[in-house]
């Protein structure tokens, strides 16, 4: 196996941005891109060199570059045999380095390489720009909701089961809004929904979005959603159709059991959960805000929201017509 000879202080600088733009542990990086747990902790301390294969493996999932002075060499590389048998077999395959047929041949050789490994020389995928919408608007919401931008893709998580079918409308949307291919990668109950795209994330970051940790940043929806009427009704939508859930309140008053129902959605960010709250009482919408959480309780209110905000999310759907079609005053 090849393995990656950084100068002083690179290869633990390397690993460090690895870990931090990926915010996973040293366990999880180990099961996306292969070795042992601890071989990150010496890789970390620079104890040992970094296999060439794991060292492109973390680059692409982080978008972190391997630095150019870096040198690369095999199992044989102590072994002046093996080098002057490989400088042979390279010179025979791919002609002499020194002259400009030889240098073309390896240049032809390396853009091959890179794009069978995803690793550099990577060209832009064509990203159409949708311009300011209702439904580009519902999408910012969605992703503010249970999406991240990296700084190379897109990713919305959902729940594999009960999402099952939301997680085909909100393909669609991305399809319909980016033209681009989305691809959905299911790891237990989840189903994760990924973009990717260095076009794509520099035209959600136009339009207002951020890159990294919503909670540490406290984002905000964009401002051109807040002041039209329509684009903050479908972003209110997507943020409560993937951060939101809508169950039956039940509470004892003497020996009766009353039944009501109540729309919830919660956020970390003070600032979204701030405009989400005055939203809804643009719309006439009542609803409670706590500390990180918003209620819409009572039928009237929720039957407000139903049909002034409405829903995709076919989970709520359901939940909610249920409740209507039973016996009661609805306003």
């Amino acid at each position: 196996m090849a393995r990656i000879f950084f100068n002083e202080g690179q290869q633990k600088m390397f690993i460090e941005r690895a870990k931090e733009r990926t915010g996973l542990s040293f366990k999880l990086l180990a099961k996306r891109c292969g070795g042992h747990q601890r071989s990150y902790s010496d890789w970390l301390h620079e104890e040992t060199s970094l296999p060439q294969d794991i060292a492109l493996k973390l680059s692409i999932l982080a978008d972190v570059p391997i630095p150019p002075n870096v040198v690369v060499k095999d199992d044989f590389w102590y072994t002046k045999k093996a080098g002057i048998l490989g400088g042979h077999a390279h010179i025979q395959q791919y002609g002499n380095p020194g002259t400009p047929e030889g240098r073309r041949l390896g240049g032809i050789r390396s853009l091959i390489t890179h794009r069978e490994t995803q690793s550099s020389f990577k060209q832009r995928k064509a990203v159409q720009n949708p311009g300011r919408s209702a439904e580009l608007a519902e999408m910012c919401g969605i992703i503010l909701g249970d999406g991240n931008v990296s700084y190379h893709q897109v990713s919305i998580t959902l729940n594999r089961d009960t999402d099952s079918k939301y997680v085909q409308c909100v393909m669609q949307l991305m399809k319909r809004l980016f033209g681009i291919d989305v691809f959905v990668r299911q790891i237990g109950k989840t189903a994760t929904l990924v973009a990717t795209g260095i076009n794509l994330v520099e035209i959600l970051l136009r339009y207002g979005l951020r890159r990294g940790n919503k909670i540490q940043k406290q984002v905000d929806m964009p401002s051109w959603i807040k002041t039209h009427s329509s684009y903050a009704r479908a972003c209110v939508r997507g943020l409560i159709d993937t951060d939101g859930c809508v169950y039956i309140d039940r509470h004892r008053h003497g020996n009766k059991v009353y039944r009501n129902i109540c729309l919830a959605f919660t956020s970390y960010s003070k600032p979204l959960l701030g405009s989400v709250h005055r939203l809804l009482l643009s719309f006439k919408i009542q609803s409670s805000m706590y500390r990180n959480n918003i209620k819409i309780r009572k039928r009237k209110n929720v039957y407000r929201y139903y049909k002034t905000i409405g829903t995709q999310n076919q989970k709520h759907a359901e939940k909610l017509e249920r409740f209507f079609s039973e016996p009661g005053e609805v306003a």
